[in-house]
C-alpha cells in the first residue's frame, strides 16, 4: 500500500514534468473528465498547480476525484484544534470528517460551509519543548 508521502512525490513529479514540457503529462491530465479533449500542447500551455497534479495522482490511484464548480478548498492551521472542534460540536456543524489523529502526527477535522465548501482545520505535531539557554 502506498503512503501519502509517495502520492505527494508523484504529484510534485507531475508538476516538474509539466514545467520541463514533457509531453507524456498530457495523457495523465486527460484522465480528468474536464480535460479529456485537450491536446498535449494545450496541456503544456495551461497552468499546472500542485492541486491539479494531486487530483491526477488520485485518479491514477483509483480514487474518484469529483469536482464541483466553484468549490473552494481551505486549510487553516490552528494552535488548539481539539478546543475548536469542541466549540463547533454542539452547534450542529456539518462535519465531513470529525476530529482525527493523522499518521503524520497532527490532528484535523473538516467542516462544510453553507455553500458546500469543505474547510480543514489542522494542528501539526506539537513542537519539541523549548529549552532556554542557560547563562553562566
Amino acid at each position: 500500500m502506498l503512503s501519502i508521502e509517495t502520492y505527494r512525490k508523484q504529484a510534485k513529479l507531475l508538476v516538474r514534468w509539466h514545467r520541463e514540457r514533457n509531453y507524456s503529462i498530457g495523457g495523465k491530465v486527460r484522465l480528468l473528465q474536464r480535460y479529456r479533449d485537450l491536446t498535449d500542447v494545450e496541456v503544456l500551455e495551461m497552468a499546472m498547480p500542485l492541486t491539479l497534479a494531486q487530483e491526477v495522482v488520485a485518479v491514477e490511484a483509483g480514487f474518484r476525484a469529483s469536482r464541483e464548480g466553484g468549490l473552494i478548498l481551505a486549510t487553516i492551521e490552528v494552535a488548539n484544534v481539539k478546543a475548536l472542534f469542541q466549540e463547533y460540536e454542539p452547534r450542529s456543524v456539518d462535519f465531513p470528517q470529525r476530529l482525527v489523529r493523522q499518521a503524520w502526527g497532527g490532528l484535523d477535522f473538516h467542516v462544510r460551509d453553507p455553500d458546500g465548501n469543505v474547510i480543514s482545520f489542522v494542528q501539526n505535531r506539537r513542537p519539541a519543548p523549548h529549552t532556554e539557554e542557560r547563562r553562566e
